[in-house]
């Protein structure tokens, strides 16, 4: 929920508004399609906006067959997604059903706290038996039991800043009638919705992690900031644009650290940004070059650095073949 207030106070929203009124390359118009020879090619998001291999490989080996090996990074980003998503719903949920009289967000939040990591655990415990033949039972049991101090700090922080924004807009709010209405248009988020755009290259659904009113699109990133994140929220709008025929002008990257040595999740890196020409130009090229290597389907070669390479979940697959 930290999105909500910063959205709603910055100035540079409006400022972004009118900024925006220029943009030519909306995922509606013709001329974000791909080129001709490209088109009914497909690929994720994720794949087409990361960028984890300076040869672009990962993309060689998707288009080949090449499943991304499991790994305990990717398994940590679900489960922390997941429990962002649950946390949110469950806001959204308790704040449409019950009387602005009778709300007490943060009582019945901690009251369904084991219920939603119950919840998170068991969405991705088939990853976990994946993991847990290649890493052995104690190894993941130690990581299992650091993740879950991380998603414990991030539930508390998440329900303490819900039920205060909440308590804050109640103290404001004179006329209880209001109830339902007033907080759907105050929490205006929508949690992982689905979205369609084939002809921007995209495989279906697109589903970024949040969008707050309509118009501003979100993503959760752990760990390591990278500049390509960019990319995604830039994704995200085009596809939004393609589907819902309607411009999106702003996104915002919910970029979340945790350190052992903090009892709340560090935002050191969340940034609202305008989703400009300039980086929807650039989206587009990058994305045009990956499909261009789906259907060739040639073999670029591994990078010449495998420290390059590390965070890449094609990792092994590249250079275990080298050795």
């Amino acid at each position: 929920m930290i999105f909500i207030p910063f959205l709603d106070q910055t100035t540079n929203q409006l400022e972004a508004i009118r900024e925006c009124a220029t943009i030519q390359y909306r995922g509606y118009q013709s001329l974000t399609y791909p080129q001709p020879e490209l088109i009914g090619i497909k690929l994720p998001v994720n794949l087409i906006a990361y960028n984890f291999c300076s040869n672009q490989r990962d993309v060689y080996l998707y288009a080949i067959g090449k499943k991304m090996p499991e790994s305990f990074d990717r398994y940590r980003g679900r489960m922390i997604h997941s429990l962002y998503q649950e946390i949110w719903n469950s806001i959204l949920k308790k704040i449409a059903s019950t009387s602005i009289s009778d709300l007490n967000l943060d009582k019945a939040l901690r009251k369904n706290r084991t219920n939603i990591l119950k919840k998170v655990r068991s969405k991705h415990k088939s990853i976990y038996r994946i993991l847990e033949e290649g890493l052995g039972e104690e190894n993941l049991s130690s990581l299992q039991s650091s993740l879950e101090k991380e998603m414990e700090k991030i539930y508390s922080y998440e329900i303490r800043l819900a039920a205060a924004l909440v308590d804050f807009e109640l103290s404001r709010a004179l006329n209880q009638s209001v109830g339902e209405a007033f907080f759907q248009r105050i929490f205006a988020l929508s949690i992982n919705p689905n979205f369609h755009a084939p002809k921007l290259g995209f495989s279906s659904p697109i589903t970024p992690d949040f969008v707050y009113k309509n118009n501003v699109v979100g993503d959760i990133k752990i760990g390591p900031w990278q500049d390509y994140y960019y990319h995604t929220i830039t994704a995200y709008a085009l596809a939004i644009e393609y589907h819902t025929r309607m411009p999106v002008n702003c996104g915002i990257v919910l970029h979340v650290n945790l350190d052992d040595s903090r009892h709340v999740p560090i935002h050191e890196n969340v940034t609202f940004e305008r989703i400009d020409d300039s980086m929807r130009k650039k989206f587009l090229m990058i994305r045009d070059q990956k499909l261009l290597i789906m259907l060739s389907k040639k073999d670029p070669g591994i990078p010449k650095d495998p420290d390059n390479c590390e965070e890449c979940g094609y990792y092994k697959i590249c250079w275990e073949q080298t050795q």
